[in-house]
């Protein structure tokens, strides 16, 4: 669950994809390449001056759907706190929760 701090710059957001297709796989040599990989996708009540982060949810995504050991949890309407940033504590409960379903699934 992160990429808020890529949707802030431009720059960032277009490199989005390829620097998390290559997270996964720098995770998978180290520790296992049948490894599944749960990615929490952007929520979509960021504040303004996140520019990019539709760019960022898509490349989530897309990350995701291109490899079947990979899955994307959907976190539109998790709880935020004030900062419309930073999940609450219910909210990290409910994506932790998520995370866990999709696993079992």
């Amino acid at each position: 669950m992160q990429g808020e701090g890529d949707a802030l710059v431009q720059s960032q957001a277009n490199r989005y994809e390829a620097n998390l297709t290559n997270l996964v796989d720098d995770v998978r040599s180290r520790y296992g390449a049948d490894m599944d990989f749960v990615i929490g996708r952007l929520h979509d009540e960021l504040p303004n001056g996140y520019v990019s982060d539709g760019r960022v949810r898509d490349a989530q995504r897309a990350v995701a759907n291109a490899d079947a050991k990979n899955y994307w949890v959907n976190t539109d309407g998790l709880e935020v706190g004030g900062d419309h940033v930073h999940f609450t504590s219910s909210g990290h409960l409910a994506l932790g929760e998520a995370f866990a379903n999709i696993l079992l699934d």
